[in-house]
């Protein structure tokens, strides 16, 4: 189901640049992501077994070969610490943001790192043949690609930096946000929305549009309990007043922009193993013609059908569909499949 997904607690996040992005393309054509830290030592091969080493004896090594060159100590330790995170620090599922002149692209560590001598050719953004002999790799396998001018603020900020190798775990949900139109992460469910319209955002389109998201969270909570479009005020009124409805959330209302919303799972009646996340995602799928996608099997055609009854007479009172069209309210599309690993059986 492309259009959710569960985000893993343990996976973490890291940027790799590779002289100033030069060799993105050649990455995404041949599956792995290199740095070139540990070049000069000329090291063998490990025939794409796992790549040990004894750290200090490779520290030593390099602050020789930088002294003969010159070059200041500090630089050595640098070099060797940004070559060990991209050994030990990434784990296999991790995911790595690799920035171009234009674009971003994301992709999911497949493998230990190795060293491999091999010389191999591609061509740049531009159509330039270059060669690339980097001997430190990881495996990679490639997701969609980011253009610049559609990051968010926070995404945006999130790749300022000079280090060759660094980690982004703080800005894991502006990742996601760029990706998915829906995810979860523990007791927490997200949306994503982008306002694709250049002309000025109405304050009354975008109050239309945050309080049918608002209805979203009374529907999913409500199923349970008979919700209907007859009786949803009342429901609306009492989740109000229990203090109950969790929504929050993050914009930048700008032509374009973005509207991030988050919500709280722990107020929610648990329903069966699934909870009342697919009633909140199938909600929220719908408002962009997804009305059945991913769910079959998880929600049934009766209630299906409920949400979406109760969904259009929201729509109407709210006057969120001509919000929605004044600010261009559309989701990610991404093809993301490949960003998540594989179940069991699935290969």
């Amino acid at each position: 189901m492309e259009d959710f997904c569960i985000v893993p607690e343990s996976r973490r996040y890291w940027v790799i640049r590779s002289e100033r992005g030069v060799y993105l393309e050649h990455f995404l054509e041949h599956g792995f992501v290199a740095i070139g830290h540990l070049d000069d030592l000329n090291l063998k091969p490990t025939d794409r077994r796992p790549f040990e080493t004894n750290w200090p004896t490779v520290r030593e090594r390099l602050l020789a070969r930088f002294e003969s060159l010159g070059l200041k100590r500090r630089s050595a330790f640098a070099v060797v610490s940004q070559a060990k995170s991209f050994v030990d620090d990434i784990k296999e599922d991790d995911w790595v943001l690799v920035p171009g002149t234009s674009r971003i692209a994301v992709g999911r560590i497949v493998s230990p790192a190795f060293l491999d001598n091999e010389t191999s050719y591609s061509r740049d953004e531009h159509g330039t043949e270059l060669e690339m002999s980097f001997n430190l790799r990881r495996d990679v396998v490639w997701g969609p690609s980011l253009w610049r001018r559609e990051l968010s603020s926070p995404l945006r900020r999130s790749l300022v930096a000079n280090q060759t190798v660094f980690n982004v775990d703080e800005h894991w949900e502006a990742i996601y946000h760029a990706l998915f139109p829906v995810f979860q992460r523990g007791e927490k469910l997200y949306f994503t929305a982008k306002l694709t319209s250049e002309a000025p955002v109405s304050n009354l389109d975008i109050t239309a549009f945050l309080s049918l998201l608002s209805d979203i969270e009374v529907l999913s909570k409500g199923l349970q309990e008979g919700i209907d479009a007859t009786n949803f005020d009342e429901y609306f009124r009492k989740y109000r007043e229990r203090n109950e409805l969790t929504l929050t959330t993050k914009a930048e209302f700008y032509s374009p922009g973005d509207i991030w919303v988050e919500l709280l799972t722990q107020t929610i009646p648990a329903i069966k193993e699934f909870g009342w996340m697919p009633f909140a995602a199938m909600a929220y799928n719908m408002l962009f013609g997804n009305k059945k996608k991913g769910m079959d099997g998880v929600v049934d055609l009766k209630t299906r059908q409920r949400i979406w009854a109760i969904l259009l007479d929201r729509i109407e009172s709210r006057g969120a569909g001509i919000a929605m069209k004044n600010m261009g309210v559309d989701t990610p599309t991404k093809k993301v499949a490949s960003l998540s690993a594989p179940q069991s059986g699935d290969e």
